[in-house]
């Protein structure tokens, strides 16, 4: 996800599998050559099955590893691993990795830590542009449908934090939403959090 924190638990367990894999290459090229230079078959001829054999208990292992030093994905403070996943879709494709993604969190069986890291948030409503974006209605005697909200499975949330980001050219005040609805293509992404049921509703949408 474009603006999902860095995975930092997840790029210090490869590289301390490439730390790994450095000294394991030199012996097992020291390993060929002294079997090149016997010229006959030796328990160092199978170093490769060896090293097979290490490189699928590594790839086992990464997962719990990954865990336990805390390296679930972030959204916006929020990390997956602590809670509940009720629903996800992700329909990014094509050359321009046009799409939507969505998640929705349970947070509620770690409330508490839900709640301290979506108080950096802001508190809602939201912006009007977001609002119209997301759930449609008038402004200036137009009409704007997009009605974003039913495609994330978000429903109207009255109490709560929410963050939003503007993706589109990358500005300098990226949850500026002045420009929002003059615009032909979107990147942007949106967090809201409700406060009464501890549902963290997540929606990226990109065209």
């Amino acid at each position: 996800m474009e603006l999902a924190e860095l995975n930092f638990g997840m790029v210090v367990v490869y590289l301390m599998l490439m730390l790994a894999a450095v000294p394991y290459g030199l012996i097992y090229m020291y390993a060929l050559l002294r079997t090149w230079d016997r010229e006959k078959i030796s328990l160092v001829t199978f170093t490769p099955v060896m090293q097979i054999a290490v490189a699928a208990l590594l790839l086992v292992l990464i997962n719990p590893v990954a865990n336990l030093i805390d390296a679930s994905e972030k959204y916006f403070g929020l990390r997956v691993g602590d809670y509940e996943i009720v629903e996800s879709l992700d329909t990014h494709g094509g050359f321009h990795g046009d799409g939507t993604y969505y998640l929705i969190l349970d947070c509620s069986k770690n409330r508490e830590k839900a709640l301290k890291a979506v108080s950096k948030w802001d508190r809602l409503p939201l912006p009007e542009n977001v609002k119209l974006m997301m759930y449609g209605g008038m402004k200036n005697g137009r009409y704007y449908g997009y009605h974003l909200a039913e495609e994330a499975n978000m429903p109207r949330i009255e109490n709560g934090y929410y963050v939003f980001r503007d993706r589109y050219r990358g500005g300098n005040d990226p949850s500026d939403d002045s420009e929002l609805l003059s615009r032909y293509s979107f990147n942007f992404t949106i967090a809201v959090y409700d406060a009464d049921t501890d549902r963290m509703y997540y929606f990226e949408y990109d065209t």
